[in-house]
């Protein structure tokens, strides 16, 4: 009898503690998504939407049956009232998904729907951040849900006018309809997330390696609908479309912090055939790493998704956003192995996304590289307990 007052006691004092601690995410996450929509929305310096109006003047071009990136300073292509393009990078299929995230509004009214956007995103990641990690109480619930929503760099993704919570949420959707089997479904979702692929190129590898090929034959589809339907929109003829994406590598090579930029300072490797070279290894890696823990759990997939593309493609600090799916998974195991070392990486895990945003800068390179070092070590962690998990299941 004794012995079970102890136990309830204990496990009262640890709810508390998760309580406390949700709380507390949850200020913090109020604090950050405060103020990253009110520099979206109403703020009009330098810095404030950047993003998102570069991608609006993208899209203003495509509207007018122009392909943007031909628009340069100086091009007898540039519209007079709309100006030259100065931004790069996004593929042609981007700028089909364009019309759903960038409708025909004015400057003002884009702002305020691509604030509406990113609250139906963040409502998405709570749902699923409840429901993911399977609680087995309200504390860890709404700790979960505090969790998830605390990543300080979704502040930042919201203050330039980013969408990586809009390609979690795509992917989100994508992750809800393979579990319940709507695989058509699945692979158009995963198409619509791919118009930021240097978050989401690499998801459909863990379909093909689960050998859903109904997933990855909508998925190529759509993408290829995407592209000849903007050839048609620009009057563009393939070759020029090809070659100018070729001319658009260039930015994820001299930009960003990743292993694109490590391998750069290599003068002798053209940055276009840097990208190449380390995508080709990364998807056939990548590939073989699926199909090796192809009985995993997906959300486990997910996080290796999320964290090979943070590593090896083109990011800047708002991206980190995409990180979600690891902190999750890794939430998920701690609740049902709750040992010091998985809470302690945990804890670890959470602050390098929890924390803010601002001290990439003053700290870099060292909180860069701490950051890569306990990702590197959550997941392997993850998949060695995933492993073993899976190991005792069948042995029963």
């Amino acid at each position: 009898m004794s012995n079970k007052l102890f136990i309830n006691l204990f496990n009262a004092k640890k709810e508390k503690v998760l309580w406390f601690f949700s709380f507390l995410l949850m200020g913090l996450s109020i604090v950050y998504l405060i103020k990253g929509f009110y520099h979206l929305i109403f703020v009009n310096d330098i810095e404030s939407a950047k993003d998102l109006l570069a991608r609006w003047l993208e899209q203003q071009y495509i509207y007018r049956g122009q392909y943007p990136y031909y628009a340069r300073p100086g091009t007898p292509n540039v519209i007079k009232e709309l100006g030259p393009v100065l931004s790069g990078g996004y593929p042609p299929w981007a700028f089909f998904t364009g019309f759903i995230f960038f409708p025909n509004f004015s400057w003002p009214v884009t702002r305020i729907y691509f604030a509406f956007l990113n609250v139906i995103s963040l409502i998405v990641l709570a749902v699923f951040s409840y429901s993911i990690t399977a609680p087995k109480n309200k504390a860890q619930a709404f700790f979960s849900v505090a969790s998830s929503l605390a990543i300080s760099t979704a502040c930042t993704t919201l203050k330039v006018g980013q969408y990586g919570l809009i390609i979690n949420a795509l992917l989100i959707g994508a992750f809800w309809l393979y579990q319940n089997k709507k695989y058509i479904w699945t692979g158009l979702f995963l198409g619509l997330a791919l118009a930021k692929p240097n978050i989401s190129a690499f998801y459909f590898l863990i379909f093909l390696a689960r050998r859903q090929f109904k997933v990855i034959v909508m998925f190529f589809s759509f993408i290829i609908v995407e592209i000849f339907l903007i050839l048609f929109i620009t009057r563009m003829q393939p070759v020029n479309i090809f070659n100018n994406f070729i001319q658009q590598l260039n930015y994820f090579v001299l930009k960003g912090t990743s292993l694109l930029n490590l391998l750069s300072f290599n003068q002798n490797i053209p940055p276009n055939l840097l990208v190449f070279l380390l995508g080709g290894v990364s998807f056939i890696s990548l590939l073989m790493v699926f199909y090796l823990f192809r009985n995993v759990s997906l959300l486990t997939l997910f996080a290796i998704s999320c964290l090979i593309a943070r590593l090896v493609t083109y990011h800047r600090t708002y991206d980190d956003v995409m990180l979600v799916f690891l902190l999750l998974a890794f939430l998920k195991i701690t609740y049902r192995n709750p040992q010091t070392t998985t809470i302690v990486i945990f804890i670890v895990l959470g602050l390098s996304l929890w924390l803010p945003a601002g001290m990439t800068p003053l700290l870099y390179p060292y909180w860069t590289i701490f950051q890569f070092i306990i990702w590197v070590i959550a997941l392997v962690y993850l998949l060695i307990d995933e492993v073993k998990t899976n190991q005792k299941i069948n042995n029963f």
